[in-house]
């Protein structure tokens, strides 16, 4: 067993009603749960309000796009900040701030609108979720905080399912501006919860960390190193499902299309959320490619031709794959030092946020020249490239340390010569 999994396996022996018993990690989740159902509500009627009012695939792909660039400074140029205020009052900001960029959208409902609001929504995403990361290795208990990460993803992923499912109801039976308005309610209720925060004390630093510094812990810590560029691929084609649902289908298909991924997701999390299995890197590269066959099963349907219906289950094993990033996430709290957590997470978020960016507007200019179909199957192609590579440097590890060891048994010991006591 490595050293990871071992930390892992003895940090979630509390399990999770522990982390409900916790003070903090209890109204760190009301908070999450609170507002990211609003965030997904929101960015369902975003992605809806753009495609409707320009008919266009590219303005639907911009809404994840637009994010990239402000998260990216977040994660870098800023991120040696998120560490310095306070965390309950930095939560508290940055959530109002989300009520005010949403409020502007419910007022001016356009699509430059949109694109601006998630632009800065990006950004304050980014920091919250950072910080928030940083408040959870401050305040937790190493037996409580594992499993407070598992839950946390697992409350993710279906808020996604809940945000998805009622923000596209309400757009298409109401209108955007009612499921923006929702959004905005949510992040005032965020508030109240995360006022109730206990005080968290930072951990001291010497000083305020370079602007890259948390690249370079990534970079420098081999296990880090290995899982993130799997990370990048998986999130290259996170989006592709949201962003195709509403030029593939219509009704009440839209919302179930939407939901498929998140819900699977949420489904493995919820049934990992406290086994062993996402412990050891391995198990997590191996979940990594039902993240491409299920991608690989949607290039299948398209490519067919057969009902659209058959993506719901594609995308549904797609998310189940996905959820190797909860072990992921877990292996990035326990290889970096605390009193850096946020700088990484920062770090992470925003390399994820601008890849994932990227990744829908390549992939949806590939849907523009050959159809969905090509995405669909550039999509499983990468990832399963990514995995196989990650596989190929574990196992040419493992050959090494193999023959290092072997080595060492076959070496003879040195005989060291018979000590000789001097007589005065």
């Amino acid at each position: 067993m490595s050293h990871t999994a071992y930390r892992a396996k003895h940090l979630r022996k509390r399990g999770i009603q522990a982390v409900l018993r916790d003070p903090t990690s209890a109204r760190l989740l009301g908070a999450q749960t609170i507002s990211e159902i609003g965030d997904f509500v929101g960015l369902a009627a975003l992605l809806l309000l753009a495609y409707h009012k320009s008919g266009s695939l590219v303005a639907t792909a911009g809404i994840f796009a637009a994010r990239s660039l402000p998260s990216l400074l977040v994660g870098t140029v800023f991120s040696g900040w998120l560490d310095v205020p306070p965390r309950r009052t930095a939560l508290v900001w940055l959530t109002l701030a989300g009520a005010a960029v949403t409020t502007a959208v419910v007022v001016f409902p356009t699509t430059a609108a949109a694109l601006v609001a998630a632009a800065l929504l990006g950004a304050i995403r980014t920091a919250a979720s950072s910080v928030t990361g940083g408040a959870a290795v401050d305040g937790l208990d190493d037996e409580v905080r594992a499993s407070y990460f598992a839950l946390s993803s697992s409350v993710n992923q279906a808020s996604q399912v809940i945000g998805f499912v009622a923000g596209a109801t309400v757009t298409l039976l109401i209108s955007a501006r009612a499921a923006l308005g929702f959004d905005v309610v949510t992040y005032l209720f965020a508030v109240v919860v995360l006022w109730t925060l206990p005080a968290i004390a930072s951990r001291p630093r010497r000083r305020r960390p370079p602007p890259f510094h948390g690249v370079k812990i990534i970079a420098s810590t081999p296990i880090l190193a290995l899982v993130t560029p799997v990370v990048w691929a998986t999130v290259f084609a996170t989006a592709v499902p949201e962003t195709f649902a509403a030029s593939l289908s219509h009704g009440s298909q839209l919302p179930v299309l939407m939901a498929a991924f998140p819900l699977g997701t949420s489904v493995m999390a919820g049934f990992l959320a406290r086994r062993e299995f996402l412990d050891r890197v391995l198990n997590q590269l191996m979940l990594a490619l039902l993240f491409a066959v299920g991608f690989a099963g949607g290039a299948v349907v398209l490519g067919v031709g057969v009902s659209r219906w058959l993506l719901v289950p594609a995308n549904f094993v797609a998310g189940l794959g996905s959820t190797w990033t909860v072990g992921a996430r877990t292996t990035f709290a326990l290889n970096t030092p605390p009193e850096h957590m946020a700088q990484v997470e920062a770090a992470a978020i925003s390399s994820n946020v601008l890849l994932e960016g990227l990744g829908v507007l390549a992939l949806a200019a590939i849907g523009q020249q050959v159809g969905p179909v090509g995405s669909y199957a550039f999509a499983a192609a990468l990832v399963s490239l990514a995995v196989a590579v990650a596989l190929g440097v574990v196992r040419a590890r493992f050959r090494v340390e193999s023959s290092v060891q072997r080595s060492h048994r076959r070496t003879p010991k040195k005989r060291e010569a018979p000590e000789v006591e001097l007589a005065d």
